[in-house]
């Protein structure tokens, strides 16, 4: 598989913006190939991994002549390609920060249409003439489902499980010598949410204490090293690719319902998601059944935890942890 970063250059017309620049770059190099389908995905972890799960049964129904596959993602997401290194010899990363992705696809007015050769827009809310999303969560189908249907694979498409290269868990294992003890008991509490509404600070400082008393060595999940830690707790900074074998080596992770909850979906860590009342977007107005990763084919086993929005802060922790003492003691 592979990745690169573009690389910038002049046009010969007018004046541009340095912002417009990197945006035409970078729409000019996903049209390299009128024989590969490009898609760019400008959202998160939750919408990048299940869409690359279904990359088997997409290469099988629309790369029959070998047709290779290029992908656009933001700069923090890149290694979730990586993580299904079963695809690296048709699947391409390419990576950029946030603000030029905002300006390729604010800029050039990308289609939402399934045509190869032309970079295309692999966003829900805006595909066709309509919001897929809001159309179909109010049926109850899943998100998985919905991509389904912009890839055009069956409905019963096999979630490819990753296979992670062995650089990853290298990498993960070396930064676990340095602050984790399995003798310990350990649990890693992941509070970052891009989509999902976030609990307040207060709420995590209140768990992680909590468990502290309950015997934990209590880890916080920065988004390697975008938030800061939740006080009282120990920084541990992982990239996504990493992420599987740091929660199998800690064994227990809280995180929100979101883009983290579905990279770790396959690892064999006990994991707990939480949900915090309705998607705050007007766009979405889905129901948690529609991001349930359960109900998008990822773990039987799900353990999730709805909060109602209208609990304070208190009432919200002690909510958790009625569910949390007896499944963490």
């Amino acid at each position: 598989m592979e990745t690169y970063a573009p690389q910038y250059w002049m046009p010969l017309w007018g004046h541009c913006s340095n912002r417009e620049l990197r945006a035409n770059d970078i729409y000019r190099q996903l049209r390299y190939d009128p024989n590969s389908w490009v898609f760019i995905n400008p959202w998160g972890a939750g919408d990048i991994y299940p869409m690359v799960s279904l990359m088997g049964d997409f290469i099988k129904y629309h790369c029959t002549n070998n047709e290779r596959i290029v992908l656009l993602v933001r700069k923090q997401y890149e290694e979730i390609p990586f993580m299904f290194s079963q695809f690296s010899d048709r699947l391409t990363t390419i990576s950029v920060p946030q603000e030029y992705m905002d300006a390729t696809v604010q800029d050039f007015g990308l289609q939402q249409t399934f045509t190869k050769g032309d970079p295309i827009l692999f966003v829900p809310t805006h595909w066709g003439q309509g919001n897929l999303q809001r159309i179909f969560f109010l049926r109850g189908i899943s998100a998985t489902e919905i991509f389904k249907f912009m890839l055009h694979v069956p409905f019963d498409a096999t979630l490819a499980k990753p296979i992670l290269p062995e650089a990853f868990v290298a990498r993960a294992e070396a930064k676990l010598r340095q602050s984790f003890d399995p003798a310990q008991k350990s649990v890693l509490l992941s509070p970052s949410s891009v989509t999902l509404k976030p609990f307040p600070t207060a709420f995590w400082t209140m768990i992680a204490q909590h468990l502290k008393e309950m015997g934990y060595r209590v880890f916080s999940d920065t988004a390697n090293g975008r938030i800061p830690p939740i006080e009282g707790t120990i920084d541990l900074r992982f990239t996504f690719g990493e992420a599987v074998p740091v929660a199998n080596a800690i064994g227990r992770v809280i995180c929100h319902q979101t883009g983290l909850a579905y990279v770790l979906s396959y690892s064999a860590c006990k994991m707990t998601s939480l949900y915090l009342g309705p998607l705050p977007s007007p766009l979405y107005h889905a129901p948690f059944s529609a991001i349930s990763l359960k109900n998008n084919g990822f773990k039987d086993d799900e353990e999730t935890i709805e909060i109602p929005d209208s609990a304070s802060v208190e009432e919200a922790v002690e909510f958790a942890m009625a569910a949390l003492r007896p499944a963490y003691a």
